[in-house]
């Protein structure tokens, strides 16, 4: 599959028993090897000529910054697949249902 002229992309998202939502982005490419995974979100780590080795590092920083997170695993029967898992009950709304809520607690979400 891995010499196929025909490359597919695959997105689907899923529901977790962590209260947290995964997105599931695979392809049918190249695989991504154990060594590299391990340093895959690493800042200058590039298995590219011309990379820089920021991207994917930048992507686990913002999402961390979010109580998120992304893994990359292998796609089986070639290919890689990386998730994204995000949370959906934060620890900041979590302390908020303890107590009554006001309106300027959520100021921050600007919903009109």
């Amino acid at each position: 599959m891995q010499d196929s002229l025909v490359r597919r992309l695959y997105i689907s998202t899923r529901a977790t028993d962590t209260d947290s939502v995964e997105m599931i982005v695979a392809d049918t490419g190249l695989c991504v090897s154990r060594d590299d995974r391990e340093k895959l979100f690493l800042p200058y780590f590039s298995t590219k000529r011309r990379g820089t080795g920021l991207g994917l590092a930048i992507v686990s920083r913002i999402l961390a910054d979010h109580s998120a997170s992304i893994r990359v695993e292998s796609n089986s029967p070639g290919g890689a697949r990386f998730i994204v898992e995000v949370r959906l009950w934060q620890r900041r709304y979590r302390k908020l249902a303890w107590r009554r809520l006001r309106r300027e607690d959520f100021a921050h979400l600007d919903c009109r």
